[in-house]
């Protein structure tokens, strides 16, 4: 997979391209319907990458993307979310340009997966950290979840001190990015069998250095759903007092619920 250079025009146009009709049109009523604030794309940078784009990372085109900034706000790599009613228009910009063959094995490598990520190394990053610093310190604890949209959903529910994992087991330089600002983490997976595993994994690895609360939320819910239908406020209302109550454990009901 080929990797985007200057990235900072890049994401410029990104965003330029999501807000014209002519092309971001349908990703950004997405969006919106989800619903996620004009502030909220703003503030995460979430952008539109054009079929038409001759780019070397083909599968970046026709998706939503979003930047991973690093701890020091550099953009290192560009996530994508496809979306399923773009693919007859990105099949047909692939069969434009490269031959039969070519364009149906990128296609079919492009409709893959729904997310796909430009190259970058997972172990020295978490999604959301550069620009929640200031929240997880005021906070005193950082929220770990699966995702990116995860934690744009969070922010977009005035949930602010979350990052991301992104699908990697934690890591030392990870561990010593978090302990920078805190002591305290909330572990908050999905609660199928790769969520327990993925939790599992997390609180072994940070139980020794972190007070660590895990957060069971009801089946078939991720915290983007969660947020989504109760809101950030309840979410972190229950947050607050099971760790003024030093739980180890705060299990959200299936019954929608909270115990």
């Amino acid at each position: 997979m080929g990797r985007i250079l200057d990235k900072d025009r890049v994401a410029q146009a990104f965003r330029y391209a999501i807000t014209e009709p002519k092309e971001g049109r349908s990703q950004i009523e997405f969006l919106t319907q989800r619903p996620l604030s004009i502030e909220t794309l703003n503030k995460w940078e979430v952008g539109y990458c054009p079929p038409k784009i001759k780019y070397d990372n083909f599968f970046m085109r026709g998706r939503i993307v979003m930047p991973l900034r690093d701890f020091s706000g550099r953009i290192r790599a560009f996530f994508g979310r496809r979306l399923d009613n773009d693919a007859d228009m990105v099949l047909d910009y692939f069969q434009d340009e490269f031959d039969p063959v070519q364009a149906h094995e990128r296609f079919i490598r492009w409709m893959r997966g729904k997310w796909i990520n430009e190259v970058y190394n997972k172990k020295d990053h978490l999604y959301g950290y550069y620009q929640n610093i200031a929240d997880i310190k005021e906070n005193g604890y950082a929220i770990i979840v699966e995702g990116c949209m995860d934690v744009i959903a969070l922010w977009d529910n005035g949930v602010r001190n979350a990052v991301a994992i992104c699908g990697t087991a934690f890591t030392e330089r990870q561990l010593a990015l978090l302990k920078r600002y805190t002591n305290t983490v909330v572990i908050m997976t999905d609660m199928d069998e790769a969520g327990r595993k993925a939790s599992a994994s997390a609180i072994a690895k940070l139980e020794d250095i972190f007070q660590v609360l895990e957060v069971s939320l009801p089946e078939k819910y991720d915290a983007e759903d969660y947020v989504r239908k109760f809101g950030g406020k309840r979410l972190g209302h229950f947050i607050e007092k099971a760790l003024q109550h030093n739980k180890k454990r705060l299990t959200f009901k299936a019954r929608d619920e909270d115990s």
